[in-house]
């Protein structure tokens, strides 16, 4: 996945998530270049990012393609996808015990 789809799920996170809020509070602007999320013009320096990498959340960033991630952030999302070179087979998908 490249810049534009960490971009857009990091804004997604941030809608959702508290410290994601925080964070992105103290950022001028987030954008998203090749294959690669710029977190860019930080207002100040912090070590929040650093923080905020070892807490336990409800609210995960997970990366995901952007049409997917421009969608309501207060939906649940209902397509899968697999991360390179996996694929979800939701066929064989029992939650809570198997995923394929």
């Amino acid at each position: 996945m490249g810049g534009v789809d960490c971009v857009a799920s990091l804004r997604r996170w941030t809608i959702r998530d508290a410290f994601g809020q925080a964070l992105a509070a103290t950022l001028n602007e987030m954008t998203g270049a090749n294959d690669n999320a710029l977190w860019s013009g930080s207002r100040n320096r912090s070590h929040c990012c650093a923080m905020g990498s070892r807490r336990d959340a409800a609210w995960l960033p997970f990366i995901m393609p952007e049409r997917t991630a421009k969608a309501d952030p207060f939906r649940q999302i209902t397509n899968t996808v697999g991360s390179c070179p996996f694929k979800f087979v939701r066929e064989e998908f029992e939650p809570g015990h198997r995923a394929v």
